[in-house]
């Protein structure tokens, strides 16, 4: 199941990093 929302999770983290 996570496996496929897990890349979403890693590009969120990264926009979030981009945006602080």
């Amino acid at each position: 199941m996570l496996e496929e929302y897990f890349p979403v999770l890693i590009f969120l983290i990264i926009g979030t990093g981009i945006s602080l």
